[in-house]
């Protein structure tokens, strides 16, 4: 039976060994802190699966703002600069259930071919878009 994507939330922290054991997997093992390179607090995901399509994310986006958004969270925490938000959506015309949520890290950008051949089937924009380091991306296969 397939796991879906339920809910994605953020968990912070100031030393490394507090990364939870349960953030989403990271493409070829590279470094899940967020905020890797970029000082603030290290910022990791963790996502929660049901068995219940009905009740699953369809979509992922980033927000950038230049305002604090209360109540979110932010992905550059303590960083400085623009905030860094996710937004989710449970509308199914926005897409299919997400079944597959990775991290992807790059020092190359990555186009939506490279990352179609690579068999995903949604991705979010560069997640470090404006602030430079690594390209960073949500990325996941559905069903």
């Amino acid at each position: 039976m397939t796991d879906w994507l339920n809910n994605l939330y953020a968990v912070y922290g100031d030393h490394e060994n507090e990364k939870p054991s349960n953030t989403i997997p990271v493409v070829d093992d590279k470094n899940g802190d967020i905020n890797a390179g970029f000082g603030g607090k290290y910022v990791w995901l963790v996502a929660n699966y049901l068995q219940d399509p009905q009740n699953c994310l369809h979509n992922i986006k980033v927000v950038f703002s230049n305002t604090e958004k209360p109540g979110q969270m932010d992905l550059a925490k303590g960083a400085g600069g623009q905030y860094r938000y996710l937004e989710t959506s449970t509308v199914a015309a926005e897409g299919f259930g997400i079944s597959n949520l990775k991290l992807l890290r790059s020092t190359d950008e990555m186009s939506s071919t490279d990352l179609g051949r690579r068999g995903y089937r949604g991705w979010t924009t560069d997640i470090n878009a404006g602030r430079g380091g690594d390209y960073l991306y949500l990325v996941w296969r559905n069903g």
